[in-house]
């Protein structure tokens, strides 16, 4: 009987406040966690990082780290569904996004060899007061829908935030930068050594947050092996 009621009183709620597209705003079927419909879905546009060793987001660290693997799942630009997609994620209450999205490139990741012998998922950490205005951090969500997939621990204990200075999404390429300079910091006692990790955000842009989290972790342990995965790069 309460089975009969949840379902009733979610059909009502969707009649009143029926759920849409994030990216055409037209209604969506009743399916459980949908965001997206089948047609925008069909024309997002999906990297093939998982597939090339070399890519846009390991020609933009260049020189900068040395990575295992580096790879988007999707290109992001300005106006467009992808954006629609990350913003519903950041600040309109959508978790749920960053975990499908996760889960959907865990497949992808499963298979590039270079993967293989991860130790687990480290998500670039939001500050404290970041998280708790959001409710969550994205990086995490799109850490755990990963590791649904590649079945590896999330480490949520081995970097933090200790500085905030307000949000990214406006800042030029060197606010950006300068934004983030000093604000992560790794812990240390962890028995990482020759251990390889998986570095996870939302979008890479300029790439300084995932620089800084990488020099962080390097600085405490020098000999763990670093890979990143993102859920778009900004073109």
């Amino acid at each position: 009987m309460v089975a009969i009621w949840k379902q009733w009183l979610s059909d009502l709620d969707s009649l009143i406040y029926p759920r849409l597209c994030i990216s055409c705003e037209q209604t969506l079927d009743n399916l459980k966690g949908a965001f997206i419909c089948a047609s925008c879905s069909a024309k997002l546009p999906f990297t093939q990082h998982h597939g090339l060793p070399e890519n846009e987001l390991t020609d933009r660290l260049a020189g900068r780290l040395r990575l295992v693997y580096g790879g988007a799942l999707l290109y992001y630009q300005p106006n467009s569904p992808v954006q629609r997609m990350i913003h519903a994620l950041k600040y309109y209450r959508r978790p749920e996004i960053a975990l499908a999205l996760g889960e959907l490139y865990g497949h992808r990741l499963r298979k590039v060899d270079e993967l293989r012998d991860l130790a687990g998922i480290i998500p670039v950490p939001l500050h404290a007061k970041r998280q708790l205005t959001r409710g969550y951090n994205q990086a995490e969500r799109f850490g755990a829908g990963l590791i649904k997939v590649l079945n590896v621990p999330q480490r949520l204990d081995v970097l933090e935030r200790r500085s905030f200075g307000g949000s990214q999404t406006k800042k030029r390429s060197q606010e950006r930068v300068a934004n983030v300079i000093n604000s992560f910091v790794a812990r240390p006692g962890h028995q990482l050594k020759d251990q390889h990790f998986l570095l996870v955000d939302d979008v890479l842009t300029t790439g300084a947050t995932l620089d800084l989290c990488a020099e962080a972790l390097l600085d405490i342990y020098p000999d763990i092996r670093l890979s990143i995965a993102t859920i778009g790069i900004a073109m």
